[in-house]
Formats: C-alpha cells, sequence, structure tokens
C-alpha cells in the first residue's frame, strides 16, 4: 500500500506545479518534467508519485500545453511563411523598379556619349580650321543635341 502524502507535500507540490507552468522555476530548468516537479518542490520523484492527483494534472497540464505550443508554432510559421512571401514579392518588384533604372540611365549614358563626341568632333575640326588658316576667330558653338 502508497503511504499517501501530507497536506504540507501536497501544497509544495502544488506550488511547483503552478511556478513550472508558469514559466517561473525557482529551483529547476524549467522543463515540464516530473524530476523537476519533484525537484522545484524540494522533494523526491517518488514522493510525486505518491500524489496521484497532483501527478495527473501536472501530466495534463503539460499535455495541454504541449498541444498549445504545437498549435502556436504552426500558427508562428504560417505567420513567417506569409512573411517571406511578402518580402519575395517585394524584393522582386524592387529588383524590376532597379533593373528599369538600370536601363534608362544607360540610354541617358548612350545620348551623353553621342554628344561628347559630336563636340569632340566639332572642336578637332576647329582646330584642324586653326592649324589651317592660322588666324584667330571667335567661332560660336551650336547647341547640341540634348544639351
Amino acid at each position: 500500500m502508497i503511504k499517501p502524502i501530507g497536506t504540507a507535500t501536497d501544497a509544495a507540490l502544488r506550488e511547483a506545479m503552478k511556478r513550472l507552468l508558469a514559466g517561473c522555476p525557482v529551483k529547476t530548468d524549467g522543463r515540464l518534467t516530473v524530476a523537476n516537479l519533484a525537484a522545484e518542490a524540494g522533494y523526491s520523484r517518488a514522493t510525486v508519485y505518491r500524489a496521484p492527483n497532483i501527478l495527473r494534472a501536472f501530466e495534463a497540464a503539460t499535455k495541454t500545453r504541449d498541444r498549445h505550443s504545437q498549435t502556436n508554432a504552426v500558427k508562428a510559421t504560417e505567420a513567417l511563411k506569409t512573411k517571406i512571401a511578402a518580402l519575395q514579392s517585394h524584393e522582386r518588384e524592387e529588383l524590376r523598379e532597379l533593373r528599369t533604372t538600370a536601363h534608362v540611365m544607360a540610354q541617358h549614358i548612350q545620348a551623353l556619349t553621342l554628344v561628347i563626341t559630336e563636340r569632340d568632333r566639332q572642336i578637332a575640326a576647329l582646330h584642324d580650321e586653326l592649324s589651317r588658316t592660322g588666324e584667330r576667330k571667335v567661332v560660336a558653338l551650336g547647341r547640341g543635341a540634348g544639351i
């Protein structure tokens, strides 16, 4: 026959169970195990096993907490997947915008290169004319395309 526990032991085990389930352990690492319940209460595991009502309540609370933890983990995973999809969509949109900007900039560079080439041609022509005639005269440069 199993010797029943006393009221002080019962109270200590219930208090230890409350602390563990609340995530506020005092004497253990907080894992929800029978060994931690016993240590938190300051008794042996054998003593916990002599309190079947407390043991059943602890195991039921642990299972409920595990189910809630799993449910919360699934919800958190789904939320993260949604956030990842939104970030990937934003990244694709930003990449499209950057590609468009790069294309526009390349067009601007090409247009400026043509303007510079035309200016270089005009300067070379003026140098040639100056070296041929030897006279110094001021020639107004016409406005080129894009300037």
